[in-house]
C-alpha cells in the first residue's frame, strides 16, 4: 500500500577507515619528508593535516554514538503501524512534514481534508484548522492509498497518536502519547 521507508543503521565503517588511512598516509608522508632531511616549512603541512583529520575522524565516531543511542529511544516510541478493520497499515517515517505539536487533530479536520498533488516524487495533504494551513508531503502512489490515508489519520487520531518533531532533521514521527 504505502512505500514505506525505514530507518537502518547505516555501517560508517568505511568512512572512519577512509580517516585512518588519510591519517597514516599524511604520517607517513611526515616521515617520509624527516627521512630525506627535507626539514622545511613544507613537511609541518602534512604533520598538521593528519591532525586535522585525526581530530575529524575521532570526533566523527564519538558523534555517530550519540546519534545512534539517541535515535534507539526515540525508536521505542514511534507509533509505526495501526490497524484499520482487519488491515495493519504500516508508515514508518514521515517526512518534511511541517506542525504545530501542539495541537490535536479534530475528526472533522481530518475527514475534510484535501490532498492535492505537487511535482516532484511528493503528494501533499493539506488542511487549514484555526486559521492555520497544515501541510504534509508524503509517497502516495494512487487513489486508494489517499483514502488509506486519511483513514489512518483518523484512527491515528481516535487513539490520541500526536505528530512530534525530533531532532533529526526534516523527519517527523507518530509517537504514542
Amino acid at each position: 500500500m504505502f512505500e514505506s521507508v525505514t530507518y537502518q543503521k547505516k555501517d560508517k565503517s568505511y568512512l572512519e577507515e577512509r580517516y585512518m588511512l588519510l591519517c597514516f598516509i599524511f604520517f607517513g608522508i611526515v616521515v617520509i619528508f624527516y627521512i630525506l632531511e627535507l626539514r622545511s616549512i613544507y613537511s609541518i603541512i602534512p604533520f598538521i593535516t593528519s591532525i586535522i583529520f585525526y581530530w575529524k575522524w575521532h570526533y566523527f565516531k564519538q558523534g555517530q554514538e550519540r546519534l545512534d543511542g539517541r535515535f534507539q529511544k526515540q525508536l521505542k516510541l514511534c507509533k509505526t503501524s495501526i490497524q484499520v478493520g482487519e488491515t495493519v497499515f504500516t508508515l514508518n517515517e514521515i517526512t518534511d512534514i511541517r506542525i504545530d505539536i501542539k495541537h490535536l487533530f479534530g475528526e472533522e479536520v481530518i475527514s475534510t481534508s484535501t490532498i492535492t498533488y505537487k511535482n516532484g516524487t511528493d503528494n501533499n495533504l493539506e488542511f487549514t484548522y484555526n486559521n492555520v494551513k497544515y501541510q504534509f508531503a508524503f509517497w502516495i502512489k494512487s487513489e486508494q492509498h489517499k483514502e488509506d490515508l486519511k483513514r489512518i489519520l483518523k484512527e491515528w487520531y481516535l487513539a490520541k497518536v500526536r505528530f512530534e518533531e525530533t531532532s533529526k532533521g526534516n523527519t517527523s514521527y507518530l509517537l504514542e502519547v
